[in-house]
């Protein structure tokens, strides 16, 4: 569009919200927020910007929008705090934002047209005029009123993979699986559910933990812990529990620089607030905690966000599909497109099916709508095993488009170690057999129960419950005949045969 198109349009009664990229060159400089506000030239940038983005047929939501601009116009305009309060402050710009531009491009359109054919029939008129110069006007208008059926030259390349492109996926590696409940190169939406008190802000802050460390294969790694549920003051004293009860040393110093919390209390971070509210304002603000960490040379890998209902917008409903599928889109979107693994804590429902051992499909056990299990790349349910190996053990159970479907067995709580508390998370391997010897001696008999005491160190009276009984079955299963089992009045014996 010419200068004087521009400047005609800016006259024509449109407002001036609509105008477009000719903001960007300071043909229209009225521009404001609302017509009884001062003009920002901040907002014209974003406006001009957001336009740019409609025509090209790009995403207008503001957590990629705040994404995908350069980082050098961003801050100009005052970064994603200014950006999310344009968005808030412009009704336009909420719901109905791409057919509002949309239908502001085609009066914009028309008007032009109206002012070109004007000009042309005053040339034609004109005895003077230059034909060429009547000849290009005319062309001008048809151009405009072929653009919006006029077909973009596309390569079917851009669309899919083919041929050497697709032989070449095939041979590139895949990435590692570094723990079996994880997905994949640690890249992806996790939400991880469970009733209260089974531990979900404690797996997460551990696997923090083990990430400051590089422990067990998992990479050396950063993380971000979001949690709207408890105070930063009791997320350290959990930090420091699991520390302290690991079965290798740690180093205090060292996690606590690899490991940032933002929480309530969290005194020293005066824009921690922004996190703990994911609209639009806190996902922008959350790209751009994560763009900043990468600037700085120590990018997070490990995104905690805890929890769903604390960390939502107040007014979506967790039980509503339209509702939950495009925040959760947004959320997986940003795991992607940073790289980082995002681990969304979330609760069962009360009373539901799943939610303890024995029960039905235990993902039936997530609260709300379906979406938040269809979205999430990988789910994870985690829960107490039924009697008092609820206090000593936790299971895991997690399912994926990009995992095969696992289960384990992690003791939380050990002889030493006060019930209903969680101090570790160190795996049981259910099939690894202990040393007959050091269980049993030579024609002596003991319950299932004293021998499962006795391999695992538990506490005198202390039962196995499910999982120790069929711990227990698993090491019979390996000791074969060396072992015999005697049926008692109320129950079986174990006895070691000589031979």
């Amino acid at each position: 569009m010419s200068a004087p198109d521009a400047e005609l349009v800016g006259g024509a009664g449109l407002e001036p919200l609509y105008v477009g990229a000719a903001l960007l060159r300071g043909r229209l400089p009225d521009l404001r927020l609302r017509p009884h506000e001062p003009v920002d030239p901040r907002a014209a940038t974003l406006l001009g910007e957001l336009l740019d983005r409609e025509r090209r047929g790009l995403p207008l939501s503001l957590a990629r929008v705040a994404t995908d601009l350069p980082a050098d116009v961003l801050a100009a305009c005052g970064g994603p705090v200014f950006l999310a309060e344009c968005f808030d402050a412009a009704d336009e710009w909420r719901g109905s934002l791409e057919l509002r531009v949309a239908e502001a491009a085609r009066e914009i359109r028309e008007t032009a047209r109206l002012r070109i054919r004007q000009r042309a029939a005053e040339a034609l008129g004109d005895p003077d005029a230059d034909l060429a110069n009547v000849r290009t006007l005319l062309r001008e208008a048809e151009e405009l009123l072929e653009e919006p059926q006029r077909e973009e030259s596309l390569d079917l390349a851009d669309f899919g993979l083919t041929g050497e492109a697709l032989e070449a996926l095939r041979t590139t590696p895949d990435p590692p699986l570094v723990r079996p409940y994880l997905p994949p190169g640690l890249v992806g939406l996790v939400v991880l559910a469970g009733s209260p008190k089974a531990g979900k802000t404690t797996l997460s802050l551990e696997l923090a933990l083990q990430g400051a460390f590089a422990e067990d294969g998992i990479p050396a790694l950063r993380s971000l812990v979001v949690c709207a549920e408890r105070p930063a003051k009791q997320l350290d004293a959990v930090l420091r529990r699991l520390d302290a009860n690991a079965d290798r040393p740690r180093n205090r110093a060292d996690w606590t620089r690899r490991i940032v919390i933002s929480a309530r209390g969290s005194k020293g971070a005066p824009r921690v607030d922004e996190l703990l509210a994911l609209d639009p304002k806190g996902l922008a603000a959350l790209v751009g905690a994560l763009h900043a960490a990468r600037r700085d040379g120590d990018p997070f890998a490990l995104l905690v966000l805890d929890s769903l209902s604390r960390l939502k917008p107040a007014e979506l409903d967790e039980d509503s599909p339209s509702d939950m599928t495009p925040w959760l889109g947004e959320l997986h979107r940003i795991a992607h497109s940073e790289g980082v693994c995002a681990l969304l804590v979330h609760h069962a429902r009360k009373g539901r099916a799943g939610a303890r051992e024995g029960d039905g499909d235990p993902f039936d056990a997530i609260r709300g709508a379906g979406a938040i299990l269809a979205v999430a790349d990988v789910a994870i349910v985690l829960r107490r095993p039924a009697g008092s190996e609820g206090e000593r053990y936790r299971e895991i159970l997690a399912r994926g488009n990009c995992i095969p479907d696992w289960r384990g067995t992690f003791e939380v709580c050990g002889a030493g170690h006060e019930p209903g508390t969680l101090y570790r998370w160190r795996p049981i391997d259910r099939t690894a057999a202990p040393e007959l010897a050091d269980v049993l001696a030579v024609g002596e008999e003991l319950t299932l129960a004293a021998v499962w005491r006795r391999a695992t160190d538990a506490n005198e009276g202390e039962q196995p419950g499910s999982v120790g009984y069929e711990t227990v079955g698993r090491w019979l299963r390996t000791w074969g005949a060396r072992v015999e089992v005697r049926k008692g009045p109320s129950n079986a014996r174990l006895v070691r045969r000589a031979s």
